[in-house]
C-alpha cells in the first residue's frame, strides 16, 4: 500500500443523513409515515460517533413551523424541488466542509500522522 492510499484508508470518515420527512399519499402533514421515518432516523442516529461517522439531520429545512412539508420546497411531499435541493445542500454545506477540509489537511505533504488524530 502506497503512502497515499494509507492515507486515504486511515483518514475515511463518513456522514449519515436523517431521512427526509417526506409523507405518504402526498399529504403535508405529518402522518404515521413520518412517525415511521422519525425513528428510523432515531436509530441512524445512534450510529454516529462524531469521530468517523457524523450524523446531519436537516429535515427543518423543507417544513413550515406547524410540522407540514413546505409544498414549494417538496411539491410532492417526497422528493425536494430545485430549490429543495439547493437549500439541502446548504443545509449540508458546512459539516462537509469541515470533514474535507479535516481529510484534505491531514493529507498535506509533510504531514506524518497519516490521517485524522482520533
Amino acid at each position: 500500500m502506497n503512502s497515499m492510499t494509507g492515507k486515504l484508508f486511515h483518514s475515511a470518515i463518513g456522514y449519515l443523513l436523517r431521512l427526509l420527512p417526506g409523507t405518504a399519499f402526498g399529504q403535508t402533514a405529518p402522518t404515521s409515515h413520518r412517525m415511521i421515518l422519525e425513528r428510523a432516523g432515531d436509530l441512524v442516529k445512534a450510529l454516529a460517533d462524531n469521530e468517523r461517522i457524523f450524523y446531519l439531520d436537516v429535515n427543518a429545512v423543507f417544513l413550515n413551523p406547524d410540522g407540514s412539508i413546505n409544498q414549494n420546497l417538496m411539491p410532492d411531499c417526497l422528493h425536494p424541488s430545485p430549490e429543495g435541493a439547493r437549500r439541502w445542500a446548504e443545509a449540508m454545506e458546512p459539516l462537509l466542509s469541515k470533514l474535507m477540509g479535516d481529510l484534505l489537511g491531514n493529507l498535506a505533504p509533510g504531514n506524518e500522522k497519516g490521517g485524522r488524530d482520533v
